[in-house]
């Protein structure tokens, strides 16, 4: 599958897509098709991060409703293979779409929400067993559309754009 609103990520050594728009049902070259995401409609605009042996999806869009849901499930450490989802007990304090999401340090962050021009920043703990934890929130960033990176216990928000002309500042 492919498509310009999948998302990426990755673990062990393989890379794995999660929504976009479908291109080969089957198993090509280099894409193999995996465990559908859930609640059984396409989801856009969301985000995915890879942490401990499973995959988190974030957020996105049902095409009407924008998501506060986080799902995860296991990756298989032979194939790559993605388990069942399993839906978080905990939701996210806001629904997010064209957002990033990251692991840190033990947590899930979410940063950034695309159709509210902010960039607000959640975080959960990531529990045994792939759970999160009641989810936070903090300072918001006043722009939308960024690249975000993640790195030890920064987070580094480059870009955007504030309701208006795009910018060349960095937030860390």
């Amino acid at each position: 599958e492919s498509g310009p609103a999948a998302n990426y990520a990755t673990s062990y050594t393989y890379v794995g897509l999660t929504g976009g728009a479908p291109s080969n049902p089957g198993c090509g070259t280099i894409w193999c098709t995996t465990t559908s995401l859930p609640n059984g409609a396409g989801i856009i605009f969301a985000a995915a991060t890879t942490y401990g042996g499973r995959v988190y999806f974030s957020g996105g869009n049902n095409n009407s409703t924008a998501q506060n849901t986080v799902y995860y499930a296991a990756l298989s450490p032979t194939t790559g293979a993605i388990g069942t989802w399993t839906k978080s007990l905990s939701s996210l304090q806001s629904t997010v779409n064209e957002h990033f999401t990251a692991e840190a340090n033990g947590f899930l962050y979410v940063v950034g929400d695309g159709s509210c021009g902010t960039s607000a920043v959640q975080y959960a703990p990531l529990l045994p067993g792939g759970a999160l934890g009641p989810c936070s929130s903090t300072q918001a960033i006043a722009r939308n559309a960024a690249a975000v990176a993640f790195s030890n216990a920064s987070i580094y928000y480059m870009g955007g754009q504030p309701f208006a002309s795009p910018v060349t500042t960095v937030s860390r």
